[in-house]
């Protein structure tokens, strides 16, 4: 009888420490679920500092560069980003904002991109004010030892009222207005020293290709989630890394075509 009880005992506390441990494993299993492996552990940090309105926030995207690193097996950093910017504002309009000063010292910046507003390039007296704007940005930046880089810009829509405006009449047509995006940029950059991000001219190549991609949103100046796509990935290849066909992660209102495309179009030189 003795022998039974311990024989009974005995199962139980091996059931018991069974389910103690299975517990245990299920939660483990869990958690490493709940928690995916970050590859970019162990990588070098690159902090970026994004200054610009519209054409850099829409879409979250500055924290697409961020996301493409996480997904991007290949990748040799850990990118961090920050955002100093705000609808409808001018580069010496951010200057001015409160707490400029304070963000750009915050930390050591290895990329500070300046993005002029959409229209900097449409008359003469535009362009000299962007020009001061960027002088100053571009000094403060290079003496806190970070590189400053000059987003170029794209073309408002073919489409845009503003190319019938007398008030512009500079702009012609969508062509005209990125040569003159596109010449100015390129001697703003050699001036002060800038690294060059041609977002425009990867817009304009795209266009040009006749992808059937939505890049504009409907007031045919902001970009859609694909026009975001595309400046970011302009952006990680001019910053982070050259290579693109790594990067896994699509946004949510995304094609898988249409992210194939325009990761084909970015990895190529752009069209001059």
């Amino acid at each position: 009888m003795k022998n039974k009880l311990l024989h009974y005992k005995l199962n139980i506390f091996i059931t018991m420490l069974f389910m103690v441990i299975a517990t245990i494993l299920l939660g483990a299993c869990q958690k490493d679920k709940e928690k995916p492996k970050d590859m970019t552990q162990g990588r070098p940090v690159l902090n970026i500092l994004f200054i610009g309105n519209e054409y850099t926030i829409s879409n979250y995207m500055p924290y697409m560069l961020k996301t493409f690193a996480e997904s991007d097996p290949t990748s040799h950093f850990k990118v961090e980003v920050e955002v100093h910017a705000a609808n409808n504002t001018s580069l010496s309009q951010l200057w001015n904002m409160p707490g400029t000063r304070d963000i750009l010292t915050s930390k050591k910046w290895d990329y500070v991109v300046i993005q002029p507003t959409s229209m900097w390039a449409s008359s003469d007296g535009s362009v000299h004010i962007t020009r001061k704007a960027i002088s100053v940005w571009s000094s403060q930046i290079k003496s806190l030892g970070s590189q400053p880089v000059l987003f170029e810009t794209w073309p408002l829509e073919m489409t845009h009222p503003n190319y019938a405006s007398p008030k512009y009449i500079k702009l012609k047509n969508y062509k005209n207005m990125f040569k003159r995006i596109k010449g100015y940029s390129k001697a703003l950059s050699e001036k002060y020293k800038l690294l060059l991000a041609p977002v425009g001219s990867y817009w304009m190549s795209a266009i040009h290709k006749k992808t059937g991609i939505k890049l504009y949103g409907v007031d045919r100046s902001s970009p859609t989630i694909n026009g975001s796509f595309l400046t970011a990935l302009v952006l990680y290849k001019t910053l982070v890394d050259n290579t693109l066909d790594d990067i896994g992660y699509i946004p949510e209102g995304m094609t898988q075509e249409d992210k194939n495309k325009l990761i084909k179009i970015v990895s190529k030189k752009y069209d001059k």
